[in-house]
């Protein structure tokens, strides 16, 4: 693993240097990059971090959905700021499915299928949850869980293809 991050790190120094020699200004990205790249403890931490801020975004989104079927839409800002929550959605998804591969690079192959199979039970186990809420209205929060499915569904697969490698 360390080897395959070597030749980044080596342009990455070249990059500062050449910046530094330059402008006198040292590269804040490549030394950021630098830091991240050379420890493999610090690299899963940054994607177990972005997975779980994934994971969260996606629940702050689809909840607020809940909350405002669950409440008769009596919150107007819900209502009103809705795009914001649609939003967080969207971020946490790219960031769950872009972080949940690197994280599942660490793991073993058993772990890996693991979370395949929770990545790929997540959203129907949301759209049961929320049954009793909003059942399946197709215009409320359930169209947003069964979209995720889709994605959850190309993750589970992807993983477990890394599962079998």
């Amino acid at each position: 693993m360390q080897g395959d991050h070597c030749g980044v790190s080596v342009l990455c120094c070249a990059v500062s240097l050449l910046l530094w020699s330059r402008s006198q200004i040292p590269s804040l990205t490549c030394s950021v990059i630098m830091l991240f790249i050379n420890t493999d403890a610090n690299l899963l931490s940054l994607w177990k971090a972005g997975s779980i801020v994934g994971i969260c975004l996606i629940a702050i989104g689809i909840g607020a959905g809940y909350v405002d079927i669950a409440t008769h839409f009596n919150f107007q800002f819900l209502s009103d700021h809705f795009d914001i929550f649609l939003f967080a959605i969207l971020a946490g998804t790219l960031s769950a499915f872009i972080c949940l591969i690197g994280w599942a690079r660490h793991l073993k192959r058993l772990a890996r299928a693991r979370l395949a199979g929770i990545v790929f039970a997540a959203p129907w186990l949301a759209g049961l949850l929320g049954y009793p809420i909003a059942g399946n209205n197709i215009h409320g929060p359930a169209a947003l869980v069964m979209l995720l499915i889709v994605p959850a569904s190309i993750l589970a697969l992807t993983l477990l293809i890394m599962a079998g490698h």
